[in-house]
């Protein structure tokens, strides 16, 4: 492996840490920060949280229905994905600079490609499992935002955790979790980039702690 290639491998494994914490971050201290005016990440959130059933199907009434979100708090969209590219490049370019600083070098048309395909990954991956896990079957379109692909389903399918779970069956089981778990002890913010959970102490396995 070639100089270069080893700097973009060090590049991309450390560009996964910080997008893996931003999501982190923006799920706990976003969507589940305090419901205010400049925060509209957070109503929307807490009320899909309030309309999820133990079972993870979604109750819909008069106050959370389709016809007044249309998403019911499922999807990304495409300003989502855009926030998601735009905050990704700032933070790449700070990461390129940052290990430069340590003679690790990358081209700024690496960062662009690098981060352009954890967006598409990210958005569309949550398009596929969070529907899934809310036993939704319907699909976004691509005028909405990038459309969830069975293909991530079946490339994580594909990797068993343990003799009676795939992947895919963890990444479901843990956002589950993340339902289930109330108050102080809520966690398991990462939904489609694992990590930064088990860095902050956030990761659970079970629904309670008893």
């Amino acid at each position: 492996m070639s100089y270069t290639q080893i700097n973009t491998v060090v590049f991309i494994v450390s560009l996964y840490a910080v997008f893996s914490i931003t999501e982190w971050a923006v799920h706990k201290y976003l969507m589940h920060g305090e419901i205010t005016e400049y925060n509209p990440l957070s109503d929307n959130h807490w009320n899909h949280h309030k309309h999820t059933l133990n079972n993870m199907d979604l109750k819909e009434n008069a106050d959370y229905n389709s016809s007044i979100n249309k998403y019911l708090g499922l999807y990304f969209v495409w300003s989502y994905s855009g926030i998601v590219f735009i905050v990704g490049l700032f933070e790449g370019w700070v990461l390129s600079r940052a290990l430069s600083a340590v003679h690790i070098h990358v081209s700024l048309w690496t960062v662009v490609i690098t981060v352009l395909a954890f967006s598409i990954y990210q958005s569309s991956f949550w398009n596929t499992v969070h529907p899934d896990i809310h036993n939704v079957r319907d699909n976004i379109t691509i005028y909405e935002g990038i459309p969830g692909w069975e293909g991530w389903k079946w490339a994580f399918s594909a990797i068993r955790v343990d003799d009676q779970n795939t992947l895919y069956d963890w990444f479901k089981r843990n956002h589950t979790l993340h339902h289930l778990r109330k108050g102080v002890k809520k966690g398991n913010y990462n939904v489609t980039l694992p990590g930064a959970d088990a860095i902050f102490g956030t990761m659970y396995v079970a629904d309670s702690d008893d």
